[in-house]
C-alpha cells in the first residue's frame, strides 16, 4: 500500500489522538467521527472493487471495542477509534493485520498497565501503536 500524503495526515492524527487520550483520558468525536465516516467509505469501495479486508476489519475491532464496551471494559471513544484502525490494518495486510493489530493493543494496553501500576491507562494509544506496526510491516 502507497501511503503517501495519506501517511502524513494519519500519523498527525494519530499523533493528536494519541495526545488527548493520554492528557485528558478521552478521544474527541471532532476527531474520531469524521474518520469512522471515510473509513467506512472507503471501505464499501474497497469491497466494490474487489477488496472486503478493510471492511471486514472495520467490523472485526468494532465488534470486538463495543462488546467490551458493554461490558464496561473500555471507553467509547476506543469503540470510535476501532473503524478506522481496523480497516487502516486490513488495507494494509488483510484479515489476519487487523486480527493482530487487535490482539497487539490488548497486550500493548495490559503491559501498560502492568508497568504503570495502574488499572485505568487509556487504550487509544495501544490501539495506534498495534496498526502502525501491523501496517509498516506489511506494506
Amino acid at each position: 500500500m502507497e501511503w503517501g500524503l495519506f501517511g502524513g495526515a494519519f500519523l498527525a492524527w494519530c499523533a493528536a489522538l494519541c495526545w488527548f487520550d493520554v492528557r485528558e483520558r478521552r478521544l474527541p468525536n471532532v476527531l474520531t467521527l469524521p474518520a469512522v465516516c471515510v473509513a467506512l467509505g472507503v471501505s464499501l469501495w474497497a469491497v466494490f472493487d474487489g477488496a472486503p479486508a478493510p471492511l471486514v476489519g472495520l467490523t472485526l475491532w468494532t465488534a470486538v471495542n463495543g462488546t467490551a464496551f458493554l461490558a464496561r471494559g473500555m471507553g467509547a471513544g476506543d469503540v470510535k477509534l476501532a473503524p478506522t484502525l481496523g480497516a487502516v490494518a486490513a488495507g494494509a495486510g488483510g484479515v489476519p493485520a487487523a486480527l493482530l493489530a487487535v490482539l497487539g493493543a490488548q497486550f500493548l494496553t495490559l503491559a501498560w498497565a502492568l508497568v504503570a501500576r495502574d488499572r485505568t491507562v487509556p487504550h487509544g494509544p495501544a490501539m495506534i501503536a498495534a496498526t502502525l506496526a501491523v501496517a509498516a510491516s506489511t506494506a
